[in-house]
């Protein structure tokens, strides 16, 4: 699942909006307001813990993740987890990584 946020106040203490989002299972965090999670709890089910969180002018967004995943510029831990979270089982074997672009064949 990817969720999105766009808090109104950057300035704002959100410490115990990450530790909800870190609850929800496997997680990673390397890009401003998105986060991904790997997680059981259903979408709607989510979005009512967050919302606790928030304040009226903030903004959420919760997509599944599904099918393929691509992306550049990550490299080192970072790109190893999405590698490792996101292909589906098998296609990390055939993914490659060069100067921080994944590929799957």
């Amino acid at each position: 699942m990817i969720i999105v946020l766009e808090i109104a106040v950057p300035t704002r203490d959100l410490q115990k909006l990450a530790a909800e989002i870190k609850s929800l299972g496997n997680w990673w965090h390397c890009l401003g307001q998105v986060w991904i999670v790997q997680t059981a709890t259903s979408i709607k089910a989510i979005r009512d813990l967050l919302r606790r969180r928030l304040e009226p002018e903030d903004k959420l967004l919760l997509l599944e993740i599904k099918g393929e995943a691509a992306w550049a510029g990550f490299d080192g831990e970072p790109a190893a987890w999405l590698k490792d979270n996101l292909l589906p089982r098998g296609a990390s074997t055939r993914a490659r990584v060069q100067n921080g672009e994944v590929a799957c064949s």
